[in-house]
């Protein structure tokens, strides 16, 4: 049986904290070595290890530092986001 690629198991949103809504982030590839990886989307590509990241933006190659909070509860209003987002078909 034939298995789908990781890429289609998952979704990739960005949070605008400006707008206060969720950006889907398109999937195009990915790479990755032994301590980093590498997304790359239609709009935009992320560069990750396991403690920090770098967003950079493909329109105006604006770079932004992130930070691996994935040990803290996610923010209430950002889950709802995503609770929502996950039920529109």
């Amino acid at each position: 049986m034939p298995q789908l690629n990781s890429w289609h198991a998952f979704h990739w949103l960005y949070f605008d904290k400006t707008t206060k809504s969720l950006v889907t982030l398109w999937f195009h590839s990915s790479d990755a070595s032994a301590a980093i990886e590498e997304r790359y989307f239609e709009q935009d590509h992320l560069k990750f290890s396991r403690t920090e990241a770098v967003f950079i933006e493909k329109f105006n190659s604006s770079r932004h530092k992130l930070i691996n909070y994935s040990a803290r509860p996610i923010n209430a209003d950002v889950n709802q986001l995503i609770v929502n987002y996950l039920k529109c078909p």
